[in-house]
């Protein structure tokens, strides 16, 4: 399922988003939340969809732009 540009991400996605804006990684974030591996995966794939990246190299670009700020910090629309 592909999403479209134009959603909002969920606080989990934000969330998640954040930890890895933040340098963690996807085993630090399970420990943290106390979810599964899978679960984290699922949020971080659900959000790149709605942001439009496919490689985890773009998402780590994008999360230093004002963009990620808006979308993860002020829950704005992508």
């Amino acid at each position: 399922m592909t999403l479209k540009r134009g959603g909002k991400l969920t606080e989990r996605e934000r969330l998640v988003l954040s930890f890895l804006a933040l340098g963690m990684s996807n085993m630090e974030i399970v420990s943290y939340l106390n979810v599964s591996n899978k679960t984290v995966s699922i949020f971080k794939t659900v959000a790149m969809q709605k942001i439009g990246i496919r490689k985890n190299a773009n998402l780590i670009k994008w999360l230093r732009t004002p963009e990620a700020r808006a979308a993860i910090v002020d829950g704005q629309p992508l």
